[in-house]
């Protein structure tokens, strides 16, 4: 006797493989995700300027705080730098600073902690993320910093400068500082400033998650580009 053909059973079974396929497609971009985590290897420290009682420079048109913007780029930075396989410390994750409240010198005991942190994390590479000021509101554009006579800090911040100057516009040049945060550990390390917040249209792009978003994502492919080669062998295609 033939088998009956049942309508009921076949339906049944379209929806099950319609089911597994979703639950495919919905899962594979978390599993190359963990698969790029696993491979990728390298560890970036972010670091968000100031905090707590130091609020940085003022916005003169937005009057927003630097902290604060510092943060919220800073934290969209680590998103899209765990997306594309890099372990990322942050320094600071809240809007408090880091250093001890009964501190006779709060900057130098939130510096001290920061330090401690990049030592702590070994890190192939350290960001600081700043906003600029300067007296005359006609300047503008991304700036990357590197402490001096610090080879790998200065061709990470040459890499950089040149992203962000391709994604933000602007032909500013990287250049050497003498800040803290980019010596105080033997890890390469570069300081962005962002924007300039006395500059009318970059401060009130800087009120907008939209553009805080994509200097977010300017820095990364900074990062990428200036560790591109060993990225490159590290990271096996997924695709």
């Amino acid at each position: 006797m033939k088998p009956r053909f049942s309508i009921k059973k076949c339906f049944y079974a379209v929806i099950a493989v319609a089911f597994f396929a979703f639950i495919f497609l919905v899962s594979a971009p978390h599993i190359r995700a963990q698969n790029a985590a696993l491979l990728n290897g390298y560890t970036v420290v972010i670091d968000p300027g100031h905090g707590g009682v130091d609020g940085g420079v003022t916005g003169t048109y937005t009057r927003n705080k630097e902290s604060d913007i510092n943060l919220y780029i800073s934290r969209a930075l680590r998103t899209v730098l765990k997306k594309r396989g890099y372990r990322v410390i942050m320094t600071r994750n809240d809007e408090n600073g880091l250093y001890d409240e009964g501190a006779g010198s709060k900057k130098l005991s939130d510096m001290n902690r920061r330090r401690e942190i990049i030592e702590e994390a070994a890190p192939s590479l350290v960001v600081s993320v700043h906003q600029n000021f300067y007296p005359s509101p006609m300047v503008s554009g991304a700036q990357v910093f590197y402490a001096p006579s610090a080879a790998e800090s200065e061709r990470v911040a040459s890499v950089m400068q040149k992203k962000l100057c391709e994604v933000l516009g602007g032909d500013r040049e990287h250049k050497s500082a003498d800040y803290y945060i980019l010596r105080c550990s033997p890890y390469p390390s570069v300081l962005v400033e962002c924007a300039f917040m006395s500059n009318e249209r970059e401060d009130r792009l800087l009120n907008t998650s939209a553009y805080r978003q994509k200097t977010a994502l300017a820095i990364a492919d900074g990062i990428d580009a200036s560790l591109a080669e060993n990225v490159a062998k590290a990271r096996v295609p997924l695709d």
